[in-house]
């Protein structure tokens, strides 16, 4: 599947989320979050990845609980090629919501979708599938019906992409 549309799309929800970021306590001191995001935002459009990144990593030591640090920086390093190390920051996502019982947080569901999307650039179909069908539930739970449609419409065509890539025109099993 062509990726460019998608990156586009996670790169403009992340943008999007970046800027619900708040103030957040950590070690009986308050996080200047306002500095963090302006640098960020300032890195992301310069289109250095690597530097916004790095804000996120400094980010989470000062507050290890902060969710959308670990969506954003499952994000960047998807960008950065780093599809392990997104997977494991996108994961620690949805670990952290259910900790934090911010599970209604729109993050646990832009996860679910950015990991598709890594699933999906690693031709790891089937569990792009799995992935992308937990952020169709978790939107329809939460009645976000576009998000629904864009990911059925999604979905569908990863599987009609993965048969097409299947010399005997069904879908591979891994």
């Amino acid at each position: 599947m062509k990726n460019n549309l998608l990156t586009s799309l996670l790169l403009m929800i992340f943008v999007f989320l970046l800027a619900s970021f708040s103030f957040a306590e950590s070690n009986e001191k308050v996080i200047d979050v306002n500095a963090y995001k302006n640098n960020i935002s300032d890195c992301v459009k310069n289109k250095d990845y690597a530097c916004a990144l790095s804000y996120f990593t400094k980010w989470l030591q000062s507050d290890p609980r902060c969710i959308g640090c670990y969506l954003g920086s499952g994000i960047l390093n998807y960008y950065l090629g780093n599809y392990q190390e997104a997977i494991s920051f996108l994961n620690r996502t949805i670990e952290q919501s259910k900790i934090t019982g911010a599970e209604k947080g729109s993050y646990v569901g832009v996860a679910y979708f950015s990991l598709g999307i890594v699933y999906d650039k690693l031709g790891k179909q089937e569990r792009a599938t799995e992935e992308l069908t937990n952020a169709i539930r978790y939107f329809e739970d939460n009645g976000d019906w576009k998000m629904v449609f864009f990911l059925e419409t999604m979905l569908e065509k990863i599987k009609r992409d993965s048969g097409n890539n299947n010399p005997s025109g069904t879908s591979s099993k891994k």
